[in-house]
């Protein structure tokens, strides 16, 4: 089993704070501080229930061990694999040269596959594989997901006064409609 770390948090979000704002009908600056922060926890419930990054970001793929030389990578889209490291057997960190693996960035999930296998330290995290993925642009997402973003924005702020008094309203069904919508498009070749 993988873990999934966040190395470097995206620099940008896929909504403008303008583009929140038109949605919300907010003319002032008031609250812009809130709905940067609704921008942000809208973008990663996105990505926490599709699995996709949205934004340019680098992860770590962390495994205890590895038993295939085909490793899968559920962060489509991924642009780059930038390195692949293990704990060998007296602990120390060692970088698989990456003439020693190819990887698939073409399908999702995407695919890296080693020429062998390294003998590694019986130990958790000991194969860490670092990825650059997500859109490169907020232009390339598609509009299904800032469509559910926007609807996760409404109801946040709608409901924002809610988390004091401990009823917090669901998350509207249409945001997930939306996100199978868009998810059903790429699992149909998994």
């Amino acid at each position: 089993m993988e873990t999934y770390v966040v190395i470097t948090a995206p620099a940008t979000e896929p909504l403008t704070l303008a583009e929140a704002k038109l949605h919300l009908r907010v003319n002032n600056s008031v609250e812009d501080a809130l709905i940067t922060a609704l921008i942000t926890a809208a973008r990663q419930f996105v990505e926490g229930y599709t699995w996709r990054p949205l934004m340019t970001q680098t992860i770590d793929v962390v495994f205890d061990t590895i038993i295939d030389k085909t490793i899968m990578i559920n962060k489509a889209p991924v642009q780059s694999v930038t390195s692949v490291k293990y704990l060998d057997l007296n602990g120390t960190e060692q970088t698989i040269s990456s003439t020693l693996y190819v990887t698939d960035l073409l399908n999702s999930p995407c695919r890296v596959k080693l020429d062998t296998i390294p003998v590694i330290k019986d130990t958790l995290n000991a194969f860490k594989i670092r990825v650059v993925c997500g859109y490169t642009s907020a232009a390339l997402i598609p509009q299904t997901y800032k469509s559910a973003m926007l609807l996760i924005i409404g109801h946040l702020y709608e409901n924002k006064q809610q988390a004091q008094s401990q009823t917090l309203s669901e998350i509207p069904f249409g945001v997930y409609t939306l996100l199978d919508i868009e998810n059903n498009k790429y699992n149909r070749s998994i």
